[in-house]
Formats: C-alpha cells, structure tokens, sequence
C-alpha cells in the first residue's frame, strides 16, 4: 500500500464474538507508525460497513427501526399526493422494495414486522384506489391484478438468490458457503 492515508479518526474496529460471553477483554488494535489507538466499538452500537449496517452483537434492531422508518416515510409522502395507485404500486415495488431488499442483506427480517408492514403499504395502496378496508389484500398481492410485492417475498427472494450465487460460484465465498453446508449436514 503505497501513498495511502487511512483517516484513523474515522477508523472503526468491531469485534463480532462467536461466543455469548460478553466479559471477553479485547486489546485494542494499534495502526501506523505512530501507533494509534483505533476507536473500538462496543456491542450495542452500529456501524456502516459498504452501506450495510452491522453490529457486534449481532441483533438486528437498529436495521429493522431504518426499513419500518422507510416504509413510514414513504406511506406518508404518499398520502399527501395526487397519485393513481398504479403509481403508487410502482413506487413501493420499484423503489422502496429494493432499498428493503438492500437495507435488510445481513438481517433477517421477522415474519411479525413483515406483515405489519406489509399492511401498512396495502392500506395505503387501499386508500389511493378507493377501495374499501375489507378489500382482499390477497388481491392486492395477486400478479393477475394489483401484483404488489410482500416484504416476506421481497427477501426469500433475495436471500435465495444471494445463496445460489454463493453456491455457484468459485471463489472464496462460494467455498466458504459449501463448507458451511457442508458441516450443517453433518451435524444432524
């Protein structure tokens, strides 16, 4: 690495812990020719890492208030518009279904949130056709007529994909990925 500055006070270090003990003592990492002391994170709190937010701990709150906050932001605006629910299908599925489907890479969403929300954006889809609260949503859904996309759907596709790439493929991910398939089938 030649002629490369690190800005080291933007420089975080994480440490995910494979095991549940949290009173592990971690030596902070040293860097440049100085020395310095990198800021080291603690469990609770996120960091971005090439646009995907990670924590120590592993838990996936913090993901799950940014797409809920997402899908509020968006219901909202959208309420105020003049827009035909056509319009508003394609927002949801060309727009905010991909910044879910981003936001949402390394968390796995609950089936509990993904209805709400996925009721929440019916509802709104609802309202802009002038269509009665007891309207099937399953219709709402249906590819034949609204074909709007459930969040449940949005990342079984996504995480489906992601692994037939890994599973496909030749490089250090795809290994590891078939080594991890590997030792689940020989635990059982």
């Amino acid at each position: 690495m030649v002629d490369i500055e690190i800005n080291l006070d933007k420089t975080e270090t994480i440490v995910v812990r494979s095991s549940k003990k949290k009173s592990v003592t971690v030596e902070p990492l040293k860097f440049g020719p100085n020395k310095q002391t990198l800021k080291l994170l603690d469990l609770s709190t996120c960091t971005r890492y090439l646009g995907v937010w990670i924590r120590a701990d592993e838990k996936n709150k913090t993901v799950l208030k940014m797409i809920g906050s997402d899908i509020e932001a968006v219901c909202g605006v959208i309420r105020k518009k003049h827009i035909t629910e056509k319009q508003v299908i394609y927002i949801f599925n060309s727009v905010l279904s991909p910044a879910i489907e981003f936001r949402s890479q390394l968390t796995h969403i609950p089936n509990s949130w993904a209805r709400r929300w996925t009721s929440k954006i019916s509802a709104t889809v609802k309202k802009k056709a002038k269509l009665s609260v007891d309207f099937l949503t399953s219709a709402m859904h249906h590819s034949s007529l609204y074909n709007l996309f459930k969040i449940d759907d949005i990342q079984a596709k996504s995480k489906i994909t992601d692994l037939l790439v890994r599973l496909n493929s030749n490089d250090i991910a795809g290994m590891a990925t078939k080594i991890r398939l590997a030792n689940l089938q020989t635990q059982r």
